[in-house]
């Protein structure tokens, strides 16, 4: 019964393996930060952000404010942006998170249950 439960167990976590390396890609290096080559495949709402970042591995988060305005001034070295507005884990208060605008280069705030684009970091 153990040998049966070992196989599922093994298939997921080849899945999320796979899933972390297409979003980590080749971590693009700014400043004291890594940044995950690509973005979340798809809008996600805040907790779910957070979540998914964490899952990616040793040190991977959402980034606060501060560092998606360092991320998006150096778009130079850094592509592959699937939208225009992404989350940051800068939280406003329990119900509000804020985000980064790309376009206006602008931040406020939605209910963590708005859906966005994602970029993850981690510190070095």
């Amino acid at each position: 019964m153990k040998k049966l439960l070992i196989i599922p167990m093994l298939f997921m976590c080849s899945m999320v393996i796979g899933q972390s390396k297409k979003i980590i890609g080749k971590p693009i290096k700014i400043e004291n930060l890594e940044v995950a080559q690509y973005d979340f495949p798809e809008e996600i709402d805040w907790h779910e952000a957070m979540k998914e970042c964490t899952a990616l591995g040793i040190g991977w988060r959402l980034p606060t404010i501060e560092e998606l305005r360092i991320i998006f001034k150096n778009d130079d070295k850094i592509s592959n942006f699937s939208g225009l507005v992404y989350w940051s884990s800068s939280e406003k208060d329990n119900s509000n998170a804020f985000f980064f605008n790309i376009c206006g280069e602008s931040t406020y705030y939605f209910n963590k249950q708005t859906i966005n684009y994602v970029r993850a970091v981690r510190t070095f």
